[in-house]
């Protein structure tokens, strides 16, 4: 039956009384704004019942908008018609999705192309799904099979043991942008997660990637990808229960042809994973800022591949913005660009004659170079800031005592550091003979150090 209503809130109670999971409230006919194939779904004016999303999708026929009311709606979405828009009245924080038990592939299941989610002042928040089993993925936002055009603009996409957004590795997926939208939450459930390294199909609660747009190393199927304006804030790693690092990547897009510009990366993993991957072609990483205040030590803000990268590898790193954290080399690594978190990683990427650049921030962690000739740059004494750890793993031999130093240089390196505070936070009762810069057999050229905080040693 179709039931005419005089105003669209009486629409929504009518439908709300009746069949709240399978009615849908269409717009006005002969409204020339708000005619047929405009869908709206919102709470009934006692504010006890919601209309079902899927509800309105059924209704719809391609090209329709569905329009959503303000409120938390708690139901999973199949989008399986083209061309649908699905957008909130107010904007994402007033319009939650929250999705249902731990099977379902998505909170929002996009099964068709040019599918439009949110939009300017219209999108949602879109809580996901843990799923129970390790070896399927589950996502607020799941992109299933191939996929053409479709948009996701201007939403809180909220991971909750799983992934946020994710698309299905090896299915063609083209044209996909994703713009101004905060992906948030975690990758796994509880304080900690489980196991140590990339165990995530086959041991629960490892922990997933934030999002993926994948079609895999060299971009596979997938091509022509924006990511722009949008804050990863989420968190994908910890420490697991042993107190061992376990992670896994906040971003992957690997595409042939990507426009990754304009976002912050600022979320939090651990181990030796990656705030962004890109292992495509033709991909533009420019305008962003990545920040490694929440980045584990060994950590990367950057992995991206030769294939992937237009442009030099110097410009790149012009064209960025590194807070708190970051030191690379001037080449690729084995045909991969990184831009680490920690010192220590790029020291052992790098090869005789290299400079280790190191930017601004402070870099918790103890640096040891053995046998490599190197300039290691700082941004300036006060800059870039080398914090003893509480206990330092390394120490030196000399005169058959142990050292312990912040800095360590030894066996044959030749080193000039220059650029740096070293700052021992008065770690020297819990290490002994506690040392800012040691040299060991081998020659050190020290410029613009400031060493401060160290006691027990000299």
């Amino acid at each position: 039956y179709t039931w005419f209503q005089r105003t669209q809130q009486n629409a929504i109670d009518f439908a709300a009384a009746v069949a709240p999971t399978t009615g849908a409230v269409e717009g006005y006919a002969g409204d020339s704004v708000n005619g047929n194939n405009t869908f709206y779904v919102g709470y009934n004016t006692a504010n006890t019942q919601a209309l079902s999303i899927n509800a309105a999708v059924n209704a719809a026929a391609s090209g329709a908008t569905i329009n959503v009311a303000d409120g938390t709606y708690n139901q999973n979405v199949t989008i399986n018609k083209a061309n649908l828009t699905l957008q909130s009245d107010d904007g994402r924080d007033a319009t939650t999705i929250v999705g249902q038990g731990n099977t379902a592939l998505g909170t929002i299941l996009v099964q068709a192309n040019n599918f439009t989610l949110g939009g300017t002042d219209h999108g949602f928040t879109v809580v996901g799904i843990d799923n129970a089993s390790p070896g399927i993925e589950s996502a607020a936002v799941y992109i299933q099979g191939n996929n053409s055009d479709s948009t996701i603009q201007n939403n809180r996409i909220t991971a909750n043991g799983d992934e946020a957004l994710l698309t299905e590795y090896g299915a063609t997926v083209s044209g996909l942008t994703v713009d101004n939208n905060i992906f948030d939450g975690q990758t796994f459930a509880g304080a900690n997660p489980a196991g140590v390294g990339s165990s995530q199909f086959t041991l629960a609660n490892v922990p997933r990637q934030l999002v993926v747009i994948s079609g895999g190393s060299g971009g596979g199927n997938t091509s022509n990808i924006t990511f722009t304006n949008n804050q990863i804030t989420g968190t994908t790693g910890g420490l697991n229960t042993s107190g061992q690092e376990q992670g896994n990547n906040l971003v992957t897009i690997d595409s042939h042809g990507a426009t990754i510009t304009g976002n912050t990366f600022a979320g939090k993993t651990d181990a030796w994973y990656d705030a962004l991957r890109a292992r495509g072609t033709d991909t533009t990483v420019t305008g962003n800022t990545f920040d490694g205040t929440n980045m584990g030590a060994g950590t990367n803000m950057l992995e991206i591949n030769n294939s992937a990268l237009v442009g030099s590898f110097t410009n790149l790193i012009a064209n960025n913005v590194w807070n708190n954290g970051s030191a690379w080399v001037n080449h690729a690594i084995a045909g991969v660009n990184y831009v680490f978190r920690g010192i220590q990683n790029a020291i052992t990427g790098a090869t005789a004659g290299d400079t280790v650049n190191v930017g601004a921030g402070t870099y918790k962690e103890q640096v040891v170079v053995t046998g490599k000739n190197l300039d290691i740059d700082g941004a300036g004494a006060g800059n870039s800031i080398i914090e003893s750890p509480d206990l330092l793993g390394h120490s030196f031999t000399g005169n058959g005592n142990p050292y312990k130093a912040i800095v360590s240089i030894e066996d044959g390196s030749s080193v000039t550091l220059s650029g740096f505070t070293i700052d021992g936070r008065g770690q020297g009762n819990a290490n002994n003979r506690f040392t800012g810069v040691g040299v060991h057999n081998a020659n050190a050229t020290l410029n613009d150090l400031d060493i401060t905080g160290i006691r027990n040693g000299g």
